[in-house]
């Protein structure tokens, strides 16, 4: 299944977490958004949680946290 996060294409497993997307976009940033230094925010601009489900197509942004 596929989804985005900053517009990049990540190809995940069937019933992967966000947290499986963020690794495999980037460990750098998956350590920042756990570290609280990042946020991830979905398409209407809701901060999601790392354990959260994936849709195919789905599509996330990371971006500094307040």
């Amino acid at each position: 299944m596929k989804v985005f996060i900053n517009d990049t294409e990540i190809e995940v497993f069937q019933g992967a977490k966000l947290e499986n997307a963020l690794r495999r976009y980037s460990k750098k940033v998956y350590r920042e958004v756990v570290k609280g230094d990042k946020i991830v925010r979905d398409k209407y601009g809701n901060q999601q949680l790392l354990k959260g489900s994936l849709q195919p197509e789905s599509a996330f942004w990371v971006e500094e946290a307040d």
